[in-house]
């Protein structure tokens, strides 16, 4: 990998860590909901999975961004053993770009 990919994905990765940690302090705990399993605790772990739905503003074609941001996606995926599932939507496919920093703040899309 590049240092230029690199740079994009380290960026990308800092800033959603930032943001997760930032999230309580600008709308307190009471605001927070917790992340449940999919299943009961009796269930296989395979079964307890998080799925996230991912708004971008960028198109999963779009040179450096695009693929680089899938091939993250399918790393956590893999690395979490399927725990973890984000889900890359298109631009416009659940919110519009210019609406995505509100969707996630609000809690109507997981990530952005």
């Amino acid at each position: 990998m590049d240092r230029g990919k690199l740079a994009v994905l380290v960026v990308l990765v800092v800033g959603i860590v930032i943001g997760l940690a930032v999230r309580p302090a600008l709308f307190g705990d009471s605001e927070m909901t917790a992340v449940t399993p999919t299943s009961t605790s009796d269930a296989p772990e395979a079964a307890q999975s998080v799925r996230w739905k991912m708004a971008s503003a960028y198109a999963g074609t779009t040179p450096i961004i695009g693929p680089e941001m899938k091939e993250m996606l399918e790393r956590i995926r893999t690395s979490s053993d399927g725990s973890l599932d984000i889900r890359f939507f298109e631009p416009g496919a659940l919110v519009p770009p210019l609406e995505i920093f509100d969707a996630v703040a609000s809690g109507g899309v997981d990530a952005g």
